[in-house]
């Protein structure tokens, strides 16, 4: 039987605008977004946008780094939605209404 983790969407866009408020309280992400390749979510998620292929691709980035996208206390939420809107210039909020799957966010498949 899969086990699954929580990857919490709603905390995400919670961090983003307090962290535009005052980015100089949270720590730098250790993972480099800014250069992960976003080929596959560029290529599979465009319009019109359809769950499927665009929160799949957006697990496959996030998933690996549910713990650092997590830790509130890291602006690696910020920095992970900043890039991939950066590389596939999506609507604010896309991921959010999409891919928010259960109440406590998106499931990352623990196999």
């Amino acid at each position: 039987m899969a086990s699954y983790r929580t990857l919490h969407l709603v905390l995400f866009f919670l961090m983003i605008a307090a962290s535009l408020a005052s980015s100089s309280t949270l720590l730098s992400c250790p993972v480099d977004f800014k250069h992960k390749n976003y080929t596959n979510m560029t290529r599979n998620c465009k319009k019109p946008y359809q769950p499927d292929p665009c929160c799949h691709e957006l697990q496959k980035i996030a998933c690996p780094h549910m713990v650092d996208i997590n830790d509130m206390s890291t602006d690696c939420a910020l920095a992970m939605f900043a890039s991939i809107d950066f590389h596939g210039n999506y609507p604010l909020g896309l991921f959010f209404k999409m891919c928010n799957e259960r109440k406590n966010g998106m499931e990352c498949d623990d196999d």
